[in-house]
């Protein structure tokens, strides 16, 4: 996806994108959390804090496909539409795995008796979500730039699909997020790489 981003329309909208991609999927999974807490406290489940806070996580995260197809025709008609909707869904997937990720390692005790988080435990998410994602985002803008001085035209497709490769298993190593971290060696790839090959 990084790879074949349309570069220029995607950074010029980068803070609509991020908006939209991150806010709205916080603020759905927020909502979702909250809602999933209060139908399993009215049911036998009984409301589990941290199972609904990961269930808003999971289900915050919308799939674009079927709208990225619908326009898909009319994408030169549409560019800046279809830019927003592509980077959003990019942006909204790894927002999504980022969150369910810092969620799921909350420790137990980051919840209060009344099965509230913390003050201290908001912080915690919140500081663990950026770092997440902006290691995530450097990591992939790393490899990418990296693949641009080492790729020769002798070696191209090689090397371009196992640097690819190496943001992938970096990130999963370090326990951040992959798609993210090939979103964005994806786009430095494309925009530094492309010249080599």
């Amino acid at each position: 996806a990084g790879f074949s981003i349309k570069k220029k329309l995607f950074f010029r909208n980068f803070l609509t994108v991020v908006l939209f991609g991150v806010g709205g999927t916080l603020v759905t999974a927020a909502v979702l959390a909250a809602g999933s807490y209060r139908l399993l406290e009215a049911g036998e489940a009984g409301g589990e804090r941290g199972s609904s806070l990961a269930l808003g996580a999971v289900l915050s995260c919308t799939d674009s496909v079927a709208a990225l197809q619908l326009l898909h025709r009319d994408r030169e008609r549409v560019p800046v539409l279809y830019s927003l909707l592509f980077g959003e869904g990019v942006v909204n997937d790894a927002t999504a795995i980022v969150l369910l990720g810092t969620i799921m390692n909350l420790p137990y005790t980051s919840y209060n008796s009344d099965n509230t988080l913390s003050p201290r435990a908001v912080g915690v998410l919140v500081l663990r979500f950026v770092r997440l994602f902006a290691l995530s985002t450097a990591l992939g803008l790393g490899v990418g730039v990296v693949s641009a001085a080492i790729v020769r035209p002798d070696q191209e497709v090689l090397t371009v699909a196992l640097l690819g490769l190496v943001a992938y298993f970096l990130a999963e190593g370090l326990q951040l997020s992959a798609v993210l971290s090939v979103f964005f060696c994806g786009i430095a790839m494309s925009h530094y790489t492309w010249h080599n090959l």
